[in-house]
């Protein structure tokens, strides 16, 4: 009887002790997982950041090669949710680059205490389209402002965006979200 007990305590203490192993292996791969996310994380919200930098200087070619050939885009302006392309965006971006001046992105959510909180992805969003370890949609919030070129008038606009960076680090997809009837200044994507 003695020697059951003892086997039984012997059995329960490998078994703690495999699964505090199981425990910190899990958490290892864990962290290495959240590790890729991040820098992919990183690294898509530095190309959509240079897509920014870029608008904001008028810098066309820049913005062109920052974009895949096969770019899709669905304006913030009500269209039926059609899906444009590449030249459809670029052409929206040039007539407000000829109608606006002073373009500035700040990003972030507006908050009664703060502004903050600029970039997001993860499992969260509604569609995940890569591998739960990497980041798919990059959600980028802000305000756009600006000058309108031929009145003079300042204005800003709330803005939200969705972008999807393809393996060459190229935008792929953008959706753009603004108040349309609110717009102020000649600000974005028209």
């Amino acid at each position: 009887m003695k020697l059951k007990l003892l086997g039984f305590a012997l059995l329960a203490v490998a078994i703690l002790f495999g699964c505090k192993e199981t425990g910190e292996s899990a958490v290892a791969v864990a962290d290495e997982a959240m590790a890729v996310s991040d820098d992919d994380f990183n690294t898509k919200v530095a190309v959509v950041q240079a897509l920014f930098k870029a608008h904001e200087e008028e810098d066309l070619v820049k913005m062109d090669a920052l974009l895949s050939d096969s770019l899709v885009y669905s304006p913030p302006r009500w269209n039926d949710n059609q899906w444009l392309g590449k030249a459809e965006f670029l052409e929206g971006i040039k007539a407000t680059h000829e109608n606006a001046e002073n373009l500035k992105f700040t990003p972030g959510i507006v908050l009664p205490d703060t502004t903050a909180g600029a970039y997001f992805a993860g499992r969260n969003h509604p569609i995940q389209q890569t591998e739960p370890t990497n980041v798919g949609i990059i959600r980028a919030y802000g305000s756009w402002s600006s000058t309108n070129a031929a009145t003079g008038e300042s204005g800003s606009v709330k803005w939200y965006g969705l972008f999807v960076v393809n393996d060459d680090g190229k935008i792929a997809l953008i959706s753009g979200y603004f108040d349309a009837l609110d717009s102020g200044g000649q600000t974005g994507e028209e």
